[in-house]
């Protein structure tokens, strides 16, 4: 099935406590002093799961280009790309594999508080949220989910994926692999509460998540 539409957000960001002799205090970041962002643009979509929140098999595509001007309300002036594909996979009959690959291309301009993340709860993770963060963003990620009793299930999953755009920053691809449980509370829609722990490269990168439905 193919969708297609507009999409629009807005986010308003003040800061009430600013770290001394950081970046955002000595602003030259865009987006130091705070402001609106306020995006517009069109989003296309491609799905052919055979499940929304426990597939195992079909496409999800999503590509959407969106800019912030000052006829949108924005305090910025920005365009971004973005294209997020997932793929999944049966095998020996209740074991699926999930493949999931998410690009993100900024212009200059974009605030620092919109920019990509690694990670979140849905991207590499196991890095603390917000630690590495720029104007583009390219990952790759697979999970091996299989059952293991009554409504239990577990997850390993794995990943890679980098932030550029900084002028004379180092190209530096960030590996993540983890584990994670699953309790099926909703046997009709399959919708799961997901616990996972995840690790990164380095010390000090790793963290645990709690939330309901899958990563990708």
């Amino acid at each position: 099935q193919f969708f297609a539409g507009i999409r629009w957000y807005m986010d308003d960001y003040q800061f009430r406590e600013i770290e001394e002799d950081g970046e955002i205090a000595e602003g030259t970041l865009a987006g130091s002093k705070g402001g609106t962002a306020s995006s517009l643009g069109g989003v296309w979509l491609y799905d052919t799961r055979d499940n929304q929140f426990w597939p195992g098999k079909g496409w999800l595509i999503e590509a959407s280009l969106t800019g912030d001007e000052r006829l949108t309300g924005s305090d910025f002036r920005y365009a971004r790309f973005s294209l997020e594909a997932s793929h999944y996979r049966t095998f020996l009959k209740n074991n699926k594999l999930a493949f999931n690959f998410v690009s993100i291309f900024s212009s200059q301009g974009v605030p620092f508080f919109n920019m990509a993340l690694i990670s979140t709860p849905r991207r590499l993770r196991g890095y603390p949220e917000g630690k590495y963060r720029d104007r583009n963003q390219i990952i790759a990620q697979a999970e091996w989910r299989f059952p293991i009793f009554w409504r239990f299930k577990g997850v390993l999953f794995t990943g890679a994926g980098t932030v550029f755009g900084t002028k004379g920053d180092v190209f530096k691809l960030r590996p993540n692999a983890g584990l994670g449980l699953r309790f099926e509370f909703d046997r009709k829609q399959q919708l799961h509460m997901r616990v996972d722990y995840g690790f990164g490269q380095g010390k000090g990168n790793s963290g645990a998540y709690i939330t309901i439905g899958e990563a990708f």
